[in-house]
């Protein structure tokens, strides 16, 4: 009797030691074969191609002719074959949008699956896409200065607003989607005029509205429970009753760049009329917590954990938030971009024709100049 019960918890324990070694084997290969991984490509033929990251460790490609899925080994894995795009497309979550035709008809995928095509009357000229697959659009309308317009995903609007004074220069909707936000300039008596709209869509009200003179917005993101605008002359924070979080003057440096596309920081890149440019971090309430300034040009800065990376010339460079250089890779290129891929050490560099996946962390065909 003890030897059968024996018998039946030692045929278990072998079960469990193969399953276990099986499930080991699988992540400890998925693990070697990215630290061992050189730097992949991926070759194209036009220059109007754009790489966004999907989901986690995975790159989406976006031409004129559809969309295609990669993983960070630059293995194909699917593509949405979407003819006259019309290069206008947003990604959030599991959520693709693409704007196609004659700009008047928004396609709506959930990975490469169709979910709606939502018409417009008129031609579209901003969209954006929500978590949930909320679509915020922006069309010329005849007889107004645009027209801002809430999708669901079943193409039904939630939310209308029209502009009858100023051209509309951008509109965002918040990370829980229940509010939108609309920037819109206008000119009077030779003067520019731009004014921030925060909507409530739920309750179909007007938040707050702020108005600066001479100021030109160039973007809108939301932040949690405020809202941050970008402009030619600053960047500002307003909370949720419309109250100055934080202010940011831009001095006598050209603007250049501005990203705060990550969670918890922005950067600020500007250029200096002797020659030098420089990069600013800043935490979303303000607080700046470094910098890095170099003689020649820099483009494409991207926040990598504690450090930063940006391409100048042709050298891909990671500095740490306190300027220190902590990796220097030489492209035979120039790259026009870098994108970031989630949960991984690896980027994508993207020149003209071709683009490479580059591992951070280890060894790449390509040669560094510096590697801490």
């Amino acid at each position: 009797m003890l030897s059968k019960v024996f018998r039946k918890l030692l045929n278990i324990f072998v079960v469990v030691i193969v399953v276990g070694l099986f499930l080991y084997s699988i992540v400890f290969l998925k693990v070697v074969s990215e630290k061992t991984q050189n730097s992949l490509e991926i070759n194209f033929n036009s220059l109007k191609e754009r790489f966004v990251p999907y989901c986690t460790r995975k790159i989406l490609r976006i031409n004129n002719e559809g969309i295609s899925l990669y993983n960070i080994f630059g293995k194909f894995l699917w593509e949405i074959k979407n003819g006259n795009l019309s290069f206008f497309a947003d990604v959030n979550g599991k959520y693709i949008m693409l704007c196609a035709g004659n700009r008047k008809n928004l396609y709506l995928y959930k990975g490469k699956k169709l979910i709606k095509i939502i018409k417009t009357e008129n031609e579209i000229i901003i969209a954006k896409l929500g978590k949930s697959g909320k679509v915020l659009v922006v069309t010329s309308e005849l007889g107004t200065k645009g027209r801002v317009m809430l999708f669901n995903k079943k193409a039904k609007i939630l939310y209308s607003w029209i502009s009858s004074f100023g051209n509309i220069l951008d509109a965002t909707i918040s990370n829980n989607e229940k509010f939108i936000s609309i920037s819109v300039m206008d000119i009077k008596e030779k003067k520019i005029f731009s004014t921030v709209f925060v909507f409530n869509v739920k309750d179909q009200k007007l938040n707050f509205e702020v108005c600066q003179e001479n100021v030109l917005i160039a973007r809108l993101k939301f932040d949690k429970s405020s809202i941050i605008v970008a402009s030619d002359s600053g960047i500002s924070s307003f909370d949720k009753f419309g109250k100055v979080r934080f202010k940011i003057d831009f001095t006598d440096s050209l603007i250049k760049e501005i990203n705060f596309e990550n969670e918890s920081l922005l950067t600020l890149l500007t250029e200096s009329c002797d020659g030098y440019s420089k990069i600013d971090i800043y935490l979303n309430n303000g607080k700046k917590i470094g910098n890095y300034k170099q003689k020649g040009k820099i483009s494409n800065v991207e926040v990598v954990g504690r450090n930063i990376i940006f391409n100048s010339f042709e050298n891909i460079i990671m500095v740490s938030f306190e300027g220190k250089i902590r990796k220097a890779i030489n492209i035979p290129y120039s790259p026009n971009g870098i994108c970031l891929i989630k949960n991984s050490s690896s980027i994508l560099i993207v020149g003209n024709t071709r683009a490479n996946i580059v591992n951070l962390n280890h060894k790449n065909k390509f040669k560094e100049i510096v590697n801490e």
